[in-house]
């Protein structure tokens, strides 16, 4: 029988616990930097591994107005929001977080099961867009969400996992959590 190496033991430990901040199953929408556990996750905000022993902090986020999850990565801003009914809402807003006109854009959404994905094209209704159909089944659905805003400009792509679970700490769906953990 082989003998496990007390040092490859502890970097095992050591990488498996610094994996922690990403989901399991959550696409890859981050860089790592070179430096001793750095990283940076775009476009969720800032999330800072420090090299001292025990350092970890994120920022909180900034909750979407209807308690949805905010993108920021676009112009305007916009918040993304599931209904009960599991239909996509899109609330774009202005840098105090107010509702405005949906501007002129192209908008679609492929989640679900990779080997059978959903697509869901956007309709304008009165100030928000609404998706043509709803999510598919489960607790976590992987979505990508791309925007054109001009339709004629690149697409800017999101990637995340839409869990329906309940945060402990602020309390709302997880997709939308903002305790930055």
């Amino acid at each position: 029988m082989k003998r496990i190496n007390p040092i490859h033991l502890v970097l095992v430990i050591v990488l498996a616990g610094s994996l922690g901040c990403q989901p399991e199953g959550s696409a890859p929408d981050h860089a790592h930097g070179t430096g001793s556990g750095q990283h940076t996750h775009q476009p969720e905000g800032d999330h800072e591994h420090g090299t001292g022993a025990g350092q970890h902090t994120h920022e909180k986020k900034t909750p979407g107005p209807n308690g949805g999850r905010l993108i920021a990565s676009v112009s305007p801003q916009v918040e993304f929001l599931v209904k009960e009914d599991r239909h996509v809402q899109l609330t774009f807003v202005d840098s105090a977080l107010k509702p405005i006109d949906v501007p002129e854009a192209t908008v679609s959404l492929i989640g679900g099961d990779r080997q059978a994905p959903s697509e869901l094209g956007f309709q304008v209704s009165g100030t928000v867009l609404i998706s043509e159909g709803a999510l598919p089944e489960g607790n976590v659905v992987p979505v990508i969400l791309s925007f054109q805003i001009p339709p004629a400009s690149d697409p800017i792509v999101e990637r995340f996992n839409v869990d329906f679970s309940i945060c402990s700490e602020c309390k709302l769906v997880e997709y939308a959590c903002i305790c930055g953990h």
